[in-house]
């Protein structure tokens, strides 16, 4: 006994099918690819439906501090005794935190000498302020001095931390 078609679709997805089977036949007629008639056509947009929560929004990454990027600056600054040359050794780094060496040659008399300074980078304005510490190598007649300027990436300049000195001027070396 064969059921009827009527009785064999008893959920409303076999009728569901039923209907796009019939409906997905080929054309009573064949028609050469010249004579097919312009017809309509219906776009459907299919949007993906997840689970989970959305994937939240990327950080913005913070500046680079760029005392880590170059650990050595090289020029001159100019205080009593004349223009001495000038380099500052960048040892840590941490955040706005800055350890570094400070190290000077004056090339008319050889007095040279080095000492640990501490800085301060604002992220915000570039600018710089760097407080002496210990001296590591002290020549006679010289006292530690501080740093105060603007870095851009391939310059440091600024003044002198001691009223009896002047300005500073660094670049990158690498």
């Amino acid at each position: 006994m064969r059921p009827n078609f009527v009785s064999s679709m008893r959920s409303p997805l076999s009728l569901l099918a039923a209907l796009v089977c019939a409906s997905c036949g080929p054309s009573p007629e064949l028609q050469s690819a010249y004579d097919v008639e312009e017809r309509s056509i219906r776009y459907v947009e299919v949007t993906e439906v997840s689970a989970s929560p959305a994937a939240p929004e990327p950080l913005a990454v913070a500046p680079e501090n760029p005392f880590a990027l170059t650990r050595t600056w090289v020029g001159e600054y100019d205080c009593p005794q004349g223009l001495t040359d000038m380099r500052l050794k960048v040892v840590g780094v941490r955040g706005e935190r800055v350890d570094a060496i400070y190290e000077f040659r004056h090339a008319p008399t050889g007095a040279a000498g080095s000492y640990h300074i501490r800085g301060h980078y604002d992220f915000r304005s570039g600018r710089v302020s760097f407080s002496p510490g210990s001296w590591i190598e002290r020549p006679p007649n010289y006292v530690t001095v501080g740093l105060e300027g603007r870095i851009d990436g391939v310059r440091f300049e600024g003044h002198i931390t001691h009223p009896r000195c002047g300005m500073f001027s660094l670049r990158a070396s690498r």
